[in-house]
């Protein structure tokens, strides 16, 4: 699956080409499944945050991630998280 975020010709948004993996999809349906949603900000012009709500939590990354690397860094989040509680059963 390729992600596309920035705002194209059509008006659509594109954030950067990312390839998953079967290790990012694996992760990122684990994260779903046990509550962890991640996911980028909303909004047309970079550089977007990263938001990671666990349960009524929410927090926001205090680093700022610009194109093709924003996509990139959610999913390093949600190997983060998988491998951090998956690790520890």
């Amino acid at each position: 699956m390729s992600w596309r975020k920035k705002l194209d010709p059509n008006g659509r948004l594109d954030w950067g080409q990312y390839e998953m993996t079967k290790e990012d999809r694996e992760a990122m349906y684990w994260c779903h499944a046990n509550g962890i949603v991640i996911h980028e900000e909303i909004k047309k012009d970079g550089p977007w945050h990263i938001f990671i709500k666990k349960g009524r939590n929410v927090h926001r990354s205090p680093k700022m991630y610009g194109t093709d690397e924003v996509i990139e860094k959610v999913f390093e989040f949600y190997k983060y998280y998988y491998n951090k509680e998956v690790g520890r059963k």
